[in-house]
């Protein structure tokens, strides 16, 4: 399956390679989609108004466990719609889901396990989320 392209993106910087832009592909690339769609408040977007989610809402609220489950979901929710722009997301099933906060600070840590469309093999994401 061809799970696209795009530019790279690293720290919300497009990185250059001399005096091209440097590209991102395959499961790379569904793992940065991923990301960028995490991040994204839905409807955010004045081209595209279903992309994105609404993970902040979740985690911006008092912590409680009814907010990490509803933060998970929302998050398992998210992932499941990674490339479908054209029809099935790339991410065919998410196998585990958790949100952590981190100790100390205003930050919460995602962390997924999921299966991509026409593959077998379990990927990870990981990514911190500042609220």
């Amino acid at each position: 399956m061809n799970y696209g392209s795009d530019f790279l993106i690293i720290d919300g910087d497009i990185v250059w390679e001399g005096d091209n832009l440097a590209t991102i592909s395959g499961e790379d690339n569904v793992k940065q989609q991923a990301e960028l769609r995490m991040l994204a408040d839905l409807g955010e977007s004045i081209f595209f108004k279903e992309y994105g989610g609404k993970l902040f809402t979740h985690l911006g609220k008092t912590y409680s466990i009814e907010q990490k489950q509803a933060a998970e979901s929302e998050a398992r929710s998210v992932l499941l719609k990674v490339g479908n722009a054209n029809g099935q997301g790339w991410i065919e099933k998410v196998l585990e889901c958790s949100i952590t906060p981190v100790k100390g600070q205003k930050a919460f840590r995602l962390f997924a396990r999921y299966v991509l469309r026409g593959d077998t093999k379990v990927q990870d994401f990981n990514i911190r989320l500042e609220v």
